[in-house]
């Protein structure tokens, strides 16, 4: 299961302390999510203070595992992923 995940650092992490914090969390699971095979692509954006990243899991349990360690420092959203090719093959069968 393909998920996209959309990491925004919440608005309130503005103190060195809080950003030092989250980027040091941030480069760790990084490097984890690389190491576990699970990361397809990754981003960061150019206007806000956030990034994206694509797994690739076995269920939103996984899913959960892996975002546990920046769960706290910013606001996640997910969205499963289907491909083009699978959704034109549902066109045609509806």
């Amino acid at each position: 299961m393909r998920i996209f995940v959309r990491i925004e650092a919440f608005e309130t992490s503005i103190s060195p302390d809080d950003i030092v914090r989250a980027q040091q969390t941030f480069g760790e699971q990084t490097g984890e999510w690389e190491a576990s095979g699970k990361l397809e692509t990754s981003g960061i954006f150019a206007d806000a203070r956030g990034g994206f990243f694509v797994f690739n899991v076995d269920s939103a349990e996984e899913l959960a595992g892996l975002l546990n360690e920046v769960s706290d420092l910013g606001r996640i959203e997910t969205h499963p992923i289907i491909s083009l090719e699978a959704l034109r093959e549902f066109f045609a069968q509806a």
